[in-house]
């Protein structure tokens, strides 16, 4: 097993040998100041002194492999499991040095998986896509695969290439509950031969930084540079970073409801999943609203944010509590967002969903926030019902509509009275004419 780094100064006390051969020495007899007791004597001071410096070699000895060849000892057991071979010492000593730095062995294990060296060795000697899918599971996961999960392979390497294919591994469950994220990947029946790298100490999540009283405290978020802003345009260096960050994040699965069609003032919830280990089918399993199913794999972070915008709808965030919709992803539980809409227009509204992964960037102590998915809600807003949800919630302008309408009805009334009241005073008098000529 691998011992945790530091190591303690120890007093150096003589050794047993030291002492028998003192005892042996005390119980010679000998005459005071003769040549026999010089001799004695500075054989006995030069034993001391050699014990003395013996055991502070082996002291200093022990204690720089304890603190160092622990980390070579993890990286060499990476590369013999990934590589087949020892690492190079300049190889090794760089790894080391990313392990004292924070890295875990997850992350190393990541970039070796992603590197040339790993393809050309998986893909050795073979022009099978599935003999080169077995060889890179049966490395990372330390166990032959099923058809099954070599049919899973195949298609994140059809979708997301190599690189794809080693995330799915490396963020399964499996994973996880076999190796975490210090442990370097072994079989099941050599657990005795385990290789575990203890840090020295658990850094603060990538989110926070330590402040000077030790304590970890959230770093403040900057949103994404916008061209032609003069100094907030990022450089080419800055987007070089950029793409590193991205290209190193984990993959994960989301899953939304997309309610078609409400009426006017009905409440309905849009729920949103995110997760990187469950697939699109069981997330979507895990949906409760009505509406159409809608899913992505999108690039996701320790920490996310998730925002529903539109104008022709009322919005209130039901999961997170907390505003901005700002959550560390876990990586044993789904993640969740809620919200309940209520439509203020008719006809057809949109809404805006969107997320952003939210890491650090230039410096510990601030974040930045990158959006990774995008999408637009068409909602059609219609019914009777809807009409009639609409003239309450706008009774002033119900009100004066309703006024006017009467009134003209009034108006049109009054002289369609007076009209007949006039045809029937005319038609009275052409009777009484009528009879006046017959008498």
């Amino acid at each position: 097993m691998f011992f945790e780094t530091g190591y303690t100064t120890k007093t150096a006390v003589p050794t047993t040998h030291e002492l028998i051969f003192e005892s042996s020495l005390d119980k010679t007899t000998v005459m005071p100041n003769s040549p026999s007791t010089q001799c004695l004597a500075l054989v006995r001071m030069r034993i001391k002194i050699f014990a003395l410096v013996a055991t502070g070699l082996l002291v200093s000895v022990s204690c720089w492999s304890f603190e160092t060849r622990s980390e070579a000892k993890v990286i060499t057991a990476i590369y013999n499991q990934l590589l087949r071979h020892n690492p190079s010492p300049d190889t090794s000593a760089a790894l080391c040095k990313d392990l004292r730095d924070g890295k875990t062995v997850k992350q190393i294990v990541s970039e070796v998986c992603k590197s040339d060296e790993f393809k050309h060795s998986v893909a050795q000697n073979t022009d099978s896509v599935e003999i080169a899918l077995t060889k890179c599971f049966e490395r990372v996961l330390a166990r032959v695969p099923s058809s099954n999960d070599l049919n899973l392979l195949a298609t994140q390497l059809k979708l997301h290439g190599w690189d794809g294919v080693v995330t799915a591994l490396l963020e399964s469950p499996e994973y996880d509950a076999r190796f975490g994220n210090f442990t370097v990947p072994h079989l099941s029946d050599f657990e005795d031969e385990v290789v575990t790298y203890t840090p020295s100490s658990v850094p603060c999540r990538t989110w926070e930084y330590m402040d000077e009283n030790g304590h970890c405290v959230e770093k403040p978020i900057t949103s994404n540079p916008k061209p032609g802003q003069g100094s907030d345009t990022p450089s080419r260096e800055d987007n070089e970073k950029l793409d590193q960050i991205l290209d190193r994040l984990r993959w994960g699965n989301i899953v939304f409801n997309a309610p078609e069609s409400m009426a006017y003032g009905e409440t309905k919830t849009i729920q949103l999943l995110l997760d990187a280990s469950k697939s699109i089918s069981e997330l979507e399993g895990l949906i409760h609203e009505e509406g159409l199913r809608v899913s992505d794999r999108i690039r996701i972070s320790d920490k996310m944010e998730a925002q529903l915008t539109g104008d022709a709808f009322e919005i209130t965030q039901i999961a997170p509590l907390t505003r901005p919709a700002i959550q560390p992803i876990s990586r044993k539980q789904v993640t969740e967002w809620r919200w309940d809409i209520r439509a203020k227009r008719l006809s057809s509204q949109r809404l805006h969903l969107s997320l952003d992964v939210i890491f650090e960037f230039h410096g510990e102590q601030m974040q930045k926030s990158y959006r990774v998915f995008d999408r637009d809600i068409v909602v059609d807003v219609r019914g009777i019902h809807s009409a009639i949800l609409l003239a309450e919630d706008n009774w002033q302008l119900t009100a004066a509509i309703s006024t006017a309408v009467l009134a003209a009805l009034g108006w049109i009334g009054r002289r369609f009275v007076k009209k007949r009241a006039s045809e029937q005073g005319d038609h009275r008098q052409a009777q009484k004419r009528q009879r006046r000529r017959s008498s």
